[in-house]
């Protein structure tokens, strides 16, 4: 029998905890334009229980993933977890940023101690079920690297997988959409915790449709929104985003012969060991306080992990039937996500990027031969001592295809 249970908690921090994501911002937080979730979808077969998680911040740290597993496993028996951020740029410091906000040791608490609640709530609300999904198209992205000039192809991905979960009665129980572009519509210049677009996507979703909603971001390292600046537009833009979602929903034929298997892989991404700055970087080193700073903190916490080679990520697969759910973990470029699609086909992909902990930009060789901020600055802001090889795509595409089903 199929079952599934929801359950979701309001994490917001108060005013004075540091916002996680733009090195222009000023920090700490002056309050909230809108409230901050943890949110949870059980799914069970008669062998298998796969848990969703997914969190209104920036990404996961290393160290939050393991802890809570353990815990999942300990208390509640449960193994195959798929955790991932919505990738907010205003939401609370939940990973290691340099220059860009500190994590609050007594929040992280409550973050890690409310997921563990959620899960359980899950686990105990859990009714019989049934399952369908479907594909819509929007186009509230546009790349990045094309608009700042470091490549000149400028693809995007308007795909809008939308996976529901009805009770047995046809009534929607929980609806996610899995969509590529970066929720940064809020700039550095707001103070205040948001889940920029996503979060309006996902409360017009539930207001229309009843249940609890879920976003996912996808493969949008290189996607920025099509306009930025507002919490206005950031409305605007994310129920545009619900409207298709929403649309496409309502089309979804659900059933309940549904059969589930999690599976985890490690990938090892080579990276180069470098931990010098370069004549371009001193510059901006001394003429911003700022940078300064994180580069200063970057080149000391480097200095201190010796060589490395690779870095660490996991990759998770979730069949629900038919329908693969796949975690990446960071920020995978949409390239890789097209290619990735492309591969599945006639069966269907919907892409989970930031799941398990957040290992920073992927960039495709392409980009890495292009260069820009992707490629020769973001890594330190994530801690990495060097920047991912021009093999470090094909390695991580290489991983997903070999358990490609």
């Amino acid at each position: 029998m199929f079952k599934a249970g929801i359950a979701k908690a309001v994490i917001t921090p108060p005013a004075g905890t540091d916002i996680g994501g733009f090195l222009d911002r000023e920090n700490p937080s002056l309050g909230a334009l809108d409230d901050i979730y943890v949110r949870a979808l059980l799914l069970s077969d008669e062998k298998t229980t796969l848990g969703l998680v997914t969190a209104d911040t920036l990404g996961f740290s290393p160290e939050i993933i393991h802890s809570l597993k353990e815990e999942a496993y300990n208390r509640l028996g449960l193994e195959n977890i798929l955790f991932s951020a919505i990738h907010t740029h205003s939401g609370p410091a939940t990973m290691k940023l340099h220059g860009c906000g500190n994590q609050n040791p007594d929040f992280i608490d409550t973050f890690k101690t409310s997921i563990l609640q959620i899960l359980e709530e899950a686990l105990e609300n859990q009714v019989s079920a049934q399952m369908g999904w479907g594909k819509g198209h929007c186009e509230i992205g546009m790349n990045r690297r094309a608009a700042w000039g470091s490549s000149k192809e400028g693809k995007i991905d308007p795909e809008v997988g939308v996976l529901r979960i009805d009770d047995s009665q046809g009534t929607p129980l929980c609806t996610a959409v899995f969509y590529a572009c970066h929720p940064v519509v809020v700039g550095p210049d707001i103070r205040k915790f948001t889940r920029d677009y996503p979060g309006f996507t996902v409360d017009t979703m539930e207001a229309t449709l009843g249940g609890q909603a879920l976003f996912y971001n996808g493969a949008m390292g290189d996607i920025n929104p099509i306009s930025l600046g507002s919490y206005e537009e950031a409305k605007r833009l994310g129920i545009l985003l619900a409207e298709e979602a929403i649309k496409v929903a309502k089309s979804i034929q659900t059933s309940p012969d549904i059969t589930l298997k999690g599976e985890f892989y490690p990938v090892q991404l080579p990276i180069h060991p470098q931990i010098t700055l370069n004549k371009e970087d001193a510059a901006g080193y001394k003429l911003n306080d700022k940078y300064q700073k994180a580069m200063e903190e970057w080149q000391a916490a480097v200095q201190d992990k010796g060589h490395i080679t690779h870095l660490s990520g996991e990759i998770t697969f979730f069949r629900l039937g038919e329908l693969t759910l796949l975690g990446l973990p960071g920020e995978v470029f949409v390239e890789t996500g097209l290619a990735v699609k492309e591969a599945f086909l006639p069966k269907p992909v919907f892409i989970a990027g930031y799941s398990s902990w957040n290992l920073g930009y992927i960039p495709t060789r392409k980009a890495v031969l292009e260069g820009g901020y992707e490629v020769t600055s973001a890594y330190r802001f994530y801690g990495q001592p060097g920047p991912f090889t021009q093999e470090a795509e094909s390695v991580l595409l290489e991983a997903i295809l070999a358990h490609k089903q």
